[in-house]
């Protein structure tokens, strides 16, 4: 998503964010200000996102922990970050890769 260019999409679109708390290519924790930035992109943080999909979507914001059968393996965790929409965030003890790579 484009920082500060939310557009209302006609239907819910399905949102599965993975983020590795060790990733410095795209870090996924942002700053204080909800962003980041290498110089060139603007990465932003995945509360930030979560909050800019909820208001794009019309979200709930009744979060709750979304049970996988990886909770745990490499400090993996995920939440649905509402109830009326499929929006989940995870995040895990990695890097720049996917779940599970070195």
């Amino acid at each position: 998503m484009h920082w500060k260019n939310v557009v209302t999409p006609q239907s819910p679109i399905p949102v599965f964010a993975v983020t590795g708390t060790a990733d410095t290519s795209v870090p996924g924790n942002g700053t204080s200000n909800g962003k980041t930035s290498d110089g060139t992109w603007w990465y932003t943080s995945m509360d930030k996102l979560a909050e800019l999909w909820t208001d794009a979507q019309g979200g709930d914001g009744v979060s709750s922990q979304y049970s996988t059968m990886y909770d745990g393996v490499n400090d993996l965790w995920c939440k649905a970050v509402h109830s009326n929409i499929d929006h989940v965030l995870c995040s895990w003890n990695g890097k720049h890769n996917y779940f599970g790579g070195t």
